[in-house]
């Protein structure tokens, strides 16, 4: 109804990226077109560079949003959770989901080392220089947050790294963080991303679980192969101090996440 119009503003750069919405017209009763996404207007989350897209994408200039073909490409979001032992509020219990983890204080988040995110799609930026493939999430200024991430497209890879308020986080730098978590999810059926986070060490342990089960399944180091080629495999990569994950949707109700506690 024109009294209920459809717009999206212009996705804020410096924004947390899951306030980014992206909606995935299933019966094509939006867009007719069914299976499409209609996706707001930043390169991050096109299929293609803004002068390099399908023939078939539609720019609807009311919406400020582009109509993207399911048949050509699919959406999910991802997000990250950590434990920053830096922090005045510091997390208990990280052997279970993140959902279960405690806190001291009143754990309303996490305010520490940690306040930027920046992740990069390196399917459409594979040499790692700075181009606009790339989303920064940011904490507002009093930080009360330990969740950080974006929509992302189903079957890319994605390198994250952190920040503090200034300077990229590394290495040793990264010791006081004793787990991190990382989430795929509202993504279609079987849909997959791969994606590498920065570690201070080797994990001591690494599972997998779905949806709301709490019964984590340990997974195995990938000697083998980088990046992993299958949900049941991680790597660790010691020269560049990086965790490498292949996150799998296993139905479009649930979530693929993977644990990682140091």
């Amino acid at each position: 109804a024109l009294s209920n119009r459809l717009y999206f503003e212009n996705p804020d750069f410096a924004a947390a990226g899951h306030s980014t919405v992206t909606l995935h017209d299933l019966d094509g009763s939006l867009t007719s077109l069914a299976d499409s996404w209609v996706v707001p207007n930043h390169d991050f989350i096109i299929a293609g560079q803004f002068n390099n897209l399908d023939p078939s994408t539609e720019y609807n200039v009311d919406w400020n949003a582009y109509v993207i073909d399911g048949n050509l490409d699919q959406y999910g979001q991802l997000l990250i959770n950590w434990c920053d032992n830096s922090s005045p509020i510091i997390c208990r219990d990280n052997n279970m989901p993140s959902s279960g983890w405690t806190q001291r204080g009143n754990g309303a988040g996490v305010l520490g080392l940690v306040r930027r995110l920046k992740i990069t799609d390196i399917t459409k930026c594979p040499a790692m220089i700075s181009c606009s493939d790339e989303l920064l999430a940011k904490h507002p200024t009093e930080g009360l947050h330990r969740t950080l991430g974006g929509n992302v497209l189903v079957g890319h890879d994605y390198h994250v790294n952190f920040y503090d308020d200034n300077d990229l986080l590394e290495g040793t730098q990264l010791q006081d963080i004793s787990a991190i978590e990382v989430h795929f999810r509202y993504a279609p059926d079987q849909a997959m991303i791969r994606v590498s986070v920065p570690v201070s060490a080797q994990p001591t342990m690494v599972k997998l679980y779905h949806g709301g089960e709490i019964e984590l399944l340990e997974i195995s180091l990938n000697s083998s192969a980088l990046p992993p080629t299958n949900a049941n495999e991680w790597y660790y990569d010691a020269v560049a101090q990086r965790v490498h994950l292949y996150l799998e949707q296993t139905d479009a109700e649930s979530h693929s996440t993977v644990l990682i506690k140091f």
